[in-house]
């Protein structure tokens, strides 16, 4: 593979991803009496599954999710020198932490790693492991991999019904390493538009044209990209008017991941761009953080550091689908909710930190 500028951000969201499809692969193989569909589904990822990862979502395999193209994202000449530079930063930014005997227990124990290692040590059993950036993944906390598999199955799931209820137009605001547009099951005469800086659509573009022999496509959809800074709304609503975008068709807005990474002033320039060319019954799905920390998360010096780019958080879930105008069928889950919501707990728990707002404009 050529060398590409690989966007951070979204490769360690890509990685944790790759994790959960590993453990899907698992879960296909191992269940008896499996239906050959699903067999077929991951028959492209079978060379590259690895059963000896430990399975710390077993208890999730009713709500696993698939993304083969997560394997080809992280497989670059560059996804070594990341994990190596990011867990230097962390052990310079919180000298100590990754060999004390708090994390040995809340986050290494959990994931089945060795235990007593100093900081080398760990390094190097991350850097020379099979798969060095789902071990990174592990690395980086239960928490942080629940709440992406949380929040990745009810979106697609989101998506799934709007497709069924016929919504055409789709566009994925910061969409990052997101696969959704070739991975689900959209319609012919659908249009994606996926909306980012240059330097991650285009190592994206990349990577897709290089597998599109491997991976069937199961979306119909024509694929937009739109490389812009979503800081300068006037460049990428100009590009999504001039590639086709229709404002008096109803339109589904993705926006995960994506606001808190934003200051708040940008926020609104996002939210008012995507309110102006939104016509009635268009829909948005977005994502709120908290300021607060739940008490697992202080253990975790992974979980602090990408709390540290954190740009907006709000502890008002409400905060965003109001100013957007988008105040009907407003729809709010934590991540408890979800897991009561696909029957994996009955326990409601209020100390969250993490929102999925669904609404739509009246």
């Amino acid at each position: 593979m050529e060398e590409l500028s690989v966007p951070t951000t979204s490769l360690f969201v890509c990685s944790l991803r790759l994790y959960i499809t590993n453990q899907f692969v698992k879960y296909v193989l191992e269940k008896e009496n499996g239906d050959q569909q699903s067999k077929e589904l991951v028959k492209s990822f079978f060379k590259k599954y690895d059963p000896d990862l430990p399975n710390i979502v077993s208890r999730y395999s009713n709500i696993l999710v698939y993304d083969p193209y997560s394997y080809y994202f992280c497989k670059t000449n560059e996804s070594l020198l990341y994990i190596s530079d990011s867990l230097n930063k962390i052990n310079d930014t919180f000298p100590g932490n990754l060999e004390s005997k708090t994390f040995e227990k809340e986050v290494l124990e959990e994931i089945q790693f060795p235990t007593n290692l100093r900081f080398p040590e760990l390094k190097n059993y991350i850097l020379n492991s099979k798969n060095p950036m789902m071990s990174w993944t592990l690395l980086n906390s239960k928490g942080l991999l629940l709440a992406l598999l949380f929040r990745t199955r009810y979106i697609d799931d989101f998506i799934v019904e709007k497709i069924n209820e016929g919504y055409d137009q789709f566009v994925l605001l910061g969409a990052g390493l997101d696969s959704r547009g070739y991975r689900l099951p959209f319609k012919s005469g659908t249009t994606v538009w996926e909306v980012d800086f240059p330097e991650v659509l285009n190592y994206k573009q990349f990577v897709l044209e290089s597998v599109k022999d491997v991976i069937p496509k199961v979306s119909q959809a024509n694929n937009v990209y739109i490389t812009s800074d979503l800081l300068k709304p006037q460049d990428w609503t100009s590009q999504l008017q001039s590639t086709g975008f229709d404002s008096n068709k109803k339109t589904i807005w993705i926006m995960e991941g994506l606001l808190f990474y934003i200051e708040r002033s940008g926020i609104s320039l996002i939210l008012n761009s995507v309110s102006k060319l939104s016509s009635s019954g268009s829909g948005a799905c977005m994502q709120n953080m908290s300021a607060d920390l739940t008490e697992k998360e202080t253990f975790n010096p992974m979980v602090l550091l990408c709390r540290k780019e954190m740009r907006s958080l709000s502890n008002d879930p409400y905060e965003y689908q109001l100013e957007m105008g988008f105040t009907k069928d407003v729809k709010i889950y934590h991540e408890s909710q979800i897991e009561i919501l696909y029957k994996i707990s009955e326990e409601k728990i209020e100390n969250t930190n993490n929102h999925i707002i669904i609404a739509y404009k009246p």
